[in-house]
């Protein structure tokens, strides 16, 4: 779908007005799509806009919470004034719009941007999830330096007009929630030269012992799902590997292997919970190659089966709640 529009403005009794000019959109709905997977965070709407100049001053009303990427424009910077509180933002970048929170932004030159739409009533499973830290919290930050953030957009765009075949609508939510979590990543550990191995080395030789566990510690639960060699690790931080062992295992309180073993079992928790993976493929996301020792570890962990944690959404809220 695309449309050419100039001058478009709208209200909404007085609270919402917008003045722009489209030179270039797509808009899908998915919500009236039915879905093969039991996914909770399915996207209500998803599309790509290149627009000309603009003045937007409201709040979402009818919409539910929105990640929108900026991806460039012909203004040096995007301001926007969000819950009173002035927002200046280099491209590329996200603003998070949140229902309800007034939003009033000015864009001179044209832009181009991707959305994606969550619907009404989401909110707090948005934030249980991690990935909204409430109202006013951080609702602008950069994206620069991830150009893979470009690639997922291309890759979803080409999906859009086929949205109504069977199972491409469940892609676009797996999808979309990829880029939702990419995003919020880059907002708390913002994308930059990584530290050379002798600049590692220097900030760690600069810190206690203690402060090297509990950094690297800090570390593990982003890094849980791909394959750690603490004997490496433990090299790199400056320790021998008994040595390592030994203050990990006395700050933590338990060993490196069985804390790492109790993350994985939270995230394919989330998993679960969260994406449609079988529980046969959560289990090979954690490193598990036995179906029956993963089950028996989740319900150890747990008090229940993986299948059983999937079908009663009450056990993963009643975690929450601890």
């Amino acid at each position: 779908m695309a449309d050419r529009k100039s001058g478009k403005s709208a209200t909404n009794g007085g609270r919402e007005r917008m003045v722009q000019r489209i030179d270039e959109i797509e808009w899908y709905t998915l919500y009236d799509i039915p879905r093969r997977f039991r996914f909770p965070f399915r996207v209500h709407v998803v599309g790509w806009v290149l627009a000309g100049a603009a003045h937007y001053r409201g709040a979402h009303l009818s919409y539910g919470t929105e990640f929108c990427v900026r991806l460039r424009s012909a203004d040096a910077t995007a301001v926007d004034v969000i819950g009173g509180v002035r927002h200046e933002s280099t491209f590329p970048h996200v603003i998070m719009k949140r229902p309800g929170e007034r939003h009033e932004y000015w864009a001179p030159g044209w832009r181009e941007a991707f959305y994606i739409i969550y619907p009404p009533g989401t909110e707090a499973a948005l934030r249980r999830a991690g990935v909204d830290e409430g109202p006013g919290a951080r609702p602008a930050w950069s994206v620069a330096g991830a150009p893979d953030i470009l690639e997922s957009i291309r890759e979803m765009r080409a999906l859009f007009p086929r949205k109504a075949e069977p199972g491409v609508a469940d892609e676009l939510d797996a999808r979309c929630w990829a880029l939702v979590t990419r995003l919020v990543t880059l907002r708390d550990h913002p994308a930059g030269k990584p530290d050379s191995s002798e600049e590692f080395a220097n900030k760690m030789a600069s810190r206690s012992d203690d402060d090297r566990i509990r950094a690297f510690t800090a570390s593990l639960p982003a890094r849980c799902l791909k394959r750690i060699d603490f004997a490496a690790e433990a090299r790199a931080l400056g320790f021998s590997r008994s040595v390592f062992y030994r203050k990990f295992t006395a700050l933590v309180g338990a060993p490196p292997e069985k804390h790492l073993a109790g993350l994985r079992l939270d995230a394919a928790a989330r998993l679960l919970r969260e994406s449609p993976l079988s529980v046969k493929q959560v289990a090979f996301a954690i490193h598990d190659p036995s179906q029956s020792h993963f089950a028996a570890a989740f319900k150890a962990r747990f008090g229940t089966t993986p299948s059983a944690w999937r079908e009663s959404p009450g056990l993963w809220d009643a975690k929450d709640n601890h």
